[in-house]
C-alpha cells in the first residue's frame, strides 16, 4: 500500500472559508484518499500508516505546517467539535499494544479516555515495582 496523500490539496483547508480540503484538480475532496481516511475506514492498518504516509501531520513530514497550525488553533478555540471517528478492529492489525488503546479511546469523552489512561499508567507503575 502507498502514500496517495499527494493527491489533497492540503493547503486548501486554509486557502478557503469554508476550510475544507480539495483534491489537487480542484474537485472537493473524496473520503478515502489519505492515509489517515483509510486507517479511519480500516482499509490501511496503523503500523502501515506508520510507515508509509508522507503526510502525517508531523514535524518533517510533507503536511504544511501552516495547515498544522490552523487544526491546532481550531482545536484550542472548540475542543468540542474535533473528535477522532471511530477505528474499525481491522485498523489494529500489526498495531502496537498500546497504539491499539489509543485508537480504542476514539470515541469516548474525554473523561472515559482519561480514566483509560490513568489505568494503564498505574499498571505499568505497579509492574514496575
Amino acid at each position: 500500500m502507498t502514500c496517495e496523500c499527494h493527491q489533497i490539496n492540503w493547503m486548501a483547508r486554509v486557502q478557503n472559508p469554508d476550510k475544507k480540503y480539495r483534491m489537487v484538480d480542484g474537485s472537493p475532496y473524496v473520503e478515502g484518499v489519505g492515509c489517515q481516511d483509510k486507517v479511519n475506514l480500516g482499509k490501511m492498518d496503523y503500523h502501515t500508516y506508520l510507515t508509509v504516509c508522507k503526510y502525517m501531520p508531523e514535524e518533517g513530514s510533507l503536511f504544511p505546517e501552516e495547515v498544522l497550525q490552523g487544526l491546532i488553533s481550531d482545536m484550542s478555540e472548540n475542543p468540542a467539535t474535533i473528535r477522532p471517528a471511530p477505528v474499525p478492529e481491522s485498523t489494529l492489525h500489526n498495531t502496537p499494544p498500546i497504539c491499539q488503546q489509543v485508537l480504542g479511546w476514539y470515541g469516548h469523552t474525554e473523561e472515559e479516555a482519561e480514566a483509560a489512561a490513568s489505568a494503564v499508567i498505574d499498571s505499568y507503575i505497579n509492574s514496575r515495582q
